[in-house]
């Protein structure tokens, strides 16, 4: 994320070439700043688990099955195998 941050810099800043002063690099690099969280807030970058959420008090019993399916299950002892320490 910050590399692409920083090459969508360096790609504006040589279309400028050159800055008058300091202030209007940072007026730049703040206006691209401001451009890439209003991308980030407006995009659909992530999953929506509101979605989930709603299926999952819909049908209890799915999620369960989707979660066994996710998650290893837990270290059984092998059949025959006394449970007792010695």
């Amino acid at each position: 994320l910050l590399e692409r941050f920083n090459q969508e810099i360096k790609r504006r800043t040589l279309v400028v070439r050159i800055f008058p002063d300091e202030a209007s690099c940072l007026r730049l690099i703040r206006a691209l700043a401001v451009e890439t969280h209003e991308e980030w807030l407006a995009g659909s970058r992530y999953l929506n688990m509101d979605l989930f959420k709603e299926q999952v008090k819909k049908a209890p019993a799915l999620a369960v099955a989707a979660e066994r399916a996710i998650l290893p299950p837990a270290a059984a002892p092998p059949q025959g195998a006394s449970q007792e320490t010695p």
